[in-house]
């Protein structure tokens, strides 16, 4: 039984990888690119457990970006991806790409980043699938 839930499990995780990279994909591929820039980085102090469950609090440190679509809308974003990103300094510049039907849609122009989410979902579903099967076979 339990066997047939991660079976289940896994295949849906991959039927959403799959909806969610063509997604991606389309933007990535038939998006607009401009220039955002850097305006601020954002301090915040975030909580992580370290090896004897004691809280210890990092400070990070996170780029506010700005860009125009092609229709004058300013749009600013907090961007707190770890990326190869992490160095920008107030007033660099970054491409951004948008949907040009929906200018909520953007993504830096980074394909690791554009495309994290569905490989992240597809490593998930093999491992549901590799347990579902080890289930099987016992």
């Amino acid at each position: 039984m339990e066997g047939y839930i991660l079976l289940a499990i896994g295949i849906v995780l991959i039927l959403i990888a799959i909806v969610t990279f063509f997604i991606k994909y389309n933007v990535y591929k038939n998006g607009i690119r401009v220039k955002g820039k850097v305006l601020e980085l954002k301090k915040s102090d975030e909580a992580i457990l370290d090896d004897f469950n004691q809280v210890i609090f990092l400070t990070l440190y996170k780029q506010v970006i700005e860009f125009k679509t092609k229709e004058n809308e300013k749009i600013v974003f907090l961007h707190d991806s770890g990326s190869k990103y992490n160095n920008l300094k107030v007033g660099d510049e970054i491409t951004i790409i948008y949907n040009e039907k929906n200018s909520d849609e953007f993504y830096v122009d980074d394909k690791v980043e554009v495309f994290r989410l569905p490989i992240t979902l597809v490593i998930t579903a093999i491992l549901f699938l590799v347990f579902s099967f080890t289930l099987f076979l016992m």
